[in-house]
């Protein structure tokens, strides 16, 4: 029940391909009940992406991400140096008139530490020393969503 997303930039020739990939990401995570009924941990890394090779496509992405429901119980935001703060900050104040106060409340400015608080150490991405859940590559993700998205809970026929 954790999404752990390293940021980068997005090329425009990646867009369409980043978001397939991140809704499928997003199903897999959210292919339990668990995850379903108690939502998710959601850690976003920001930390070495100093955003200098920006694209301008950045804002669009964003909307069309912040469509996708998400049930976070906890929003962690490591790497966020004070610009990056205040940039974050003043997007969750413009999100304060659209979102609930409650979500609002769970996100919170981290370090790794915070996260090993959060995470297991078999969680926890192997750039940043643990196991990544067994997925330490990319051929791993993509069989992990594929077998997660396979075994989803069918939904009951009336």
């Amino acid at each position: 029940s954790v999404m752990y997303i390293k940021a980068r930039p997005t090329s425009p020739e990646e867009e369409r391909d980043a978001i397939r990939v991140g809704v499928l990401y997003w199903l897999a995570v959210h292919a339990d009940m668990v995850s379903l009924r108690n939502g998710i941990s959601f850690i976003i890394d920001t930390e070495g992406n100093d955003m200098s090779n920006k694209y301008g496509n950045e804002n669009k992405l964003q909307k069309v991400y912040q469509c996708i429901p998400l049930r976070p119980q906890c929003i962690l935001i490591l790497g966020a140096g004070f610009v990056k703060r205040v940039l974050i900050n003043a997007v969750i104040s413009i999100a304060s008139l659209f979102t609930s106060q409650k979500v609002l409340d769970r996100v919170k400015f981290g370090t790794i530490d915070d996260v090993k608080a959060v995470l297991d150490q078999g969680s926890m991405p192997v750039h940043r020393g643990g196991s990544g859940g067994g997925l330490d590559d990319n051929d791993k993700v993509v069989g992990w969503v594929k077998d997660r998205l396979l075994t989803f809970p069918q939904v009951p026929e009336y």
